[in-house]
């Protein structure tokens, strides 16, 4: 199972305090797929920037879009989607690592208390 910080490493990021080129997303965003998109105004609705306009087809203006990806949350039809292989490949290891529900655990003590793998 690849680490988060493994996943960042290979999409460029800064890890550990080392000092890497960040890959942004700046050039990316969602897109339609006109053939699922109904024109309902959903996207352009709860965009919390305004990047998206609805005229003969939906246009994103990607230096605007944020990639918060509420378009793609909230389209009834399904017809925003992300496909950034960034986005993707980070979508894809949360789902892996952190989609099932983990009890909750409880860690008692002090940093000095016995028992503690602090006190040694």
């Amino acid at each position: 199972m690849e680490s988060i910080f493994e996943v960042a490493r290979r999409l460029g990021a800064a890890v550990g305090g080392k000092s890497r080129p960040i890959q942004t997303l700046k050039d990316s965003s969602p897109e339609t797929l006109e053939d699922l998109c109904t024109r309902c105004g959903t996207c352009v609705s709860v965009c919390p920037t305004a990047a998206i306009v609805l005229e003969d087809k939906i246009l994103t203006a990607t230096g605007t879009c944020i990639v918060c990806c509420a378009c793609v949350k909230n389209c009834p039809s399904e017809a925003r989607v992300m496909r950034d292989p960034q986005v993707q490949a980070i979508t894809e290891w949360l789902w892996q690592n952190y989609h099932k529900r983990k009890e909750p655990q409880i860690f008692l003590g002090g940093k000095n208390q016995p028992g503690n793998s602090f006190s040694k």
